[in-house]
Formats: C-alpha cells, structure tokens, sequence
C-alpha cells in the first residue's frame, strides 16, 4: 500500500512537472508560495483583525488555528513521519525556490492555509471563498515547486481543515459558557 501511495505520488508530480509548468506560471508560483511562507499571509491577516474591535475575536481565533496547526504539523507529527521532500528523492530536480529545511510530510504551507481559510468562512462567509481560493493555491504551488508529495499537501489541508474547525467549535463553545455566566 505505502509503494502505491509512493508511485502514485510521484506519477501525479510528474505529470504536473511535465503538463503545467512554465515560465509564467513558474512567477507565480513561487509569489504564492512566498505568502504561505511561515504562515506569513495568515498571521499579518490575524493581526490585521486584531486592531479593530468588530474583528478581533477572529483575529484571535484565526492565529489561534495557525499556530495550533503548526503545533500538531510541524513540531509533531513531520517529526514522527520523517519523509524526505521530493527534491531531496530527486536531487536532479533544479528547485526556483530555496530548499525548505524539514521534512515534507504534511504540508504545513497548506495546513495553516487550509486551518485560516476555515476560521474565516465561519466567521466572514462569503469572504472565506477567496480564502480558500488562496489556501488551494498555495498548497498547489508546493507540489508544483517540487517541495511537497501530493499526498503531504492534501494531508496538510485535511489537518488545516480538522484543526480550523476544532478552534471554530473551541471557540464557539467558549462564547456559549461565556453567555450563560
């Protein structure tokens, strides 16, 4: 099964490697996935929320789900797993960014991404579209740049997903007790 997910991985990286990339797309690329470096786009968003008051129990909801992402994902369980990134499985593969230290699995671009995208759809609904419109392309552009498997990337989500919903409930939760008080 593990050798399936292995092949299946790197047929789907070849085919993206050979079917989609560019010189124009290449630009791209490496400017969304410089967004979701260190949570970057999130984070300056959830600090944004915090200085106005209509907005700061998102902001801190929202940073909130970012660094309890990066908690399970990075400090946790890319630790445990311990997969080499692609370019490192394929040192011929010339990288357009520099090589990210760490290991590749899950996706912690697409995990903050996917948990901030969450927390806003609750909060702002019709604005969480686009959020997750940039939460899909940041972690499409790690495949892309050849940082992250497929299989990384839509772990990340799935995790970024469960712990955006997790902090929304904590949250909601939270604001419940508050108002029985």
């Amino acid at each position: 099964m593990i050798e399936w997910i292995y092949q299946t991985d790197r047929a789907v990286m070849e085919w993206v490697q050979s079917s989609l990339s560019s010189a124009w797309l290449d630009h791209i690329m490496i400017f969304i996935t410089k967004l979701g470096d260190a949570g970057f786009i999130w984070i300056l968003g959830g600090i944004i929320l915090l200085c106005f008051k209509k907005t700061r129990r998102c902001g801190v909801v929202l940073l909130a789900a970012v660094a309890l992402n990066f908690l399970i994902g990075d400090l946790i369980v890319k630790p445990l797993v311990s997969r080499a990134r692609p370019f490192i499985d394929d040192p011929a593969f010339e990288l357009l960014i520099s090589p990210p230290h760490g290991y590749s699995f899950p996706s912690g671009h697409s995990g903050s991404s996917f948990a901030a995208a969450v927390v806003l759809t609750a909060f702002y609904r019709k604005r969480g579209a686009f959020a997750f419109l940039l939460a899909g392309g940041i972690a499409f552009s790690r495949m892309y740049l050849y940082v992250h498997y497929p299989t990384d990337v839509l772990t990340g989500c799935c995790l970024g997903v469960c712990v955006g919903l997790l902090t929304v409930w904590v949250y909601r939760r939270w604001e419940q007790s508050r108002r029985k008080e």
